[in-house]
Formats: C-alpha cells, sequence, structure tokens
C-alpha cells in the first residue's frame, strides 16, 4: 500500500496563498495530527508558498508552486515546489529564531516582514532547500504523534 499523499497546486497570487495551507491542514488532521499540530503546519506551509510568490516569482502571477504532503514512515513530509529564481541554500544553514523574540510592549516596532524562515525553523523538525534543473525544493519534516482519527 502506498504512503498517504497529496499535491495541490496554486498560482503564484498571494490571495491563493490560503487554499495550500487549508489543504494540507485538513491532509494532516486526516491522518491524526491533532488542530494545533494541523494549524501550526498550515502557517509554515502558507509562509513557504507566500515565500515561493514573493521571491521566486517576485509577485509575478500566472505560475505554479506545488505543494506535496506525504505521511511517510511516521512523519510529515511537505515540499513546497517552484520555477522562478531560486533562492540561496545557505539561508537555512543559521538560525533564525532570534527573530522570534519580540518585546510584546512595543508592537509598533515589530517588523512586518522578515519572520517566515524563523516561524517554520520554530515548528518544523527539519527543513531543506534544493534547486536541482530549473526546479526549487523547500522540503520541511514534523513528526507527530498521530492520534486515531475519530479522535
Amino acid at each position: 500500500m502506498l504512503p498517504p499523499k497529496m499535491t495541490v497546486v496554486v498560482e503564484s497570487r498571494l490571495e491563493c496563498v490560503p487554499l495550500a495551507g487549508t489543504m494540507v491542514r485538513a491532509f494532516c488532521h486526516a491522518f491524526g495530527a491533532s488542530d494545533v499540530e494541523s494549524e501550526q503546519v498550515e502557517v509554515c506551509i502558507m509562509e513557504a508558498v507566500n515565500n515561493c510568490v514573493v521571491h521566486a516569482y517576485q509577485s509575478e502571477p500566472g505560475h505554479a508552486v506545488e505543494v506535496i504532503a506525504a505521511l511517510q514512515d511516521g512523519e510529515f513530509r511537505f515540499e513546497v515546489c517552484d520555477q522562478g529564481k531560486p533562492g540561496n541554500p545557505e539561508m537555512l544553514r543559521r538560525s533564525r529564531r532570534h527573530l522570534l523574540d519580540l518585546d510584546p510592549t512595543s508592537i509598533d516596532m515589530m517588523p512586518e516582514r522578515g519572520r517566515g524562515l524563523a516561524i517554520i525553523e520554530s515548528i518544523m523538525d527539519g527543513m531543506e532547500y534544493v534547486t536541482s534543473e530549473g526546479k526549487n525544493r523547500f522540503l520541511m519534516i514534523k513528526r507527530i504523534t498521530c492520534q486515531s482519527p475519530e479522535s
């Protein structure tokens, strides 16, 4: 039997980003992830797809962003793929978690951008970015102790 897998393709428009996140959240929940875990994954997928739209495609509509979700060997694996401008693979070599250390007393000083990878890093158990043959792949891994889907 093949492991559970789902592929969603959305257009490179910011208004399409939530659809990818919602579909992956439903996939995770259907295969036993809790509501909180499913919603955390949804945020990561939306951040990664948003990065494809804004950075790889430079906010130009009409391009495909492919999201693959799979459950294999007790872990969820997610790939967000595009064929736009490649990112720098070195971007994942340094931690960005410090960007989430914000002062709640100075909300007005909080940056509006630049925390997506820090959020993904804080939620996911693994990340990898690869560019090959014109295709950019951002792989994320999340280990979740799955509940039975009926609970």
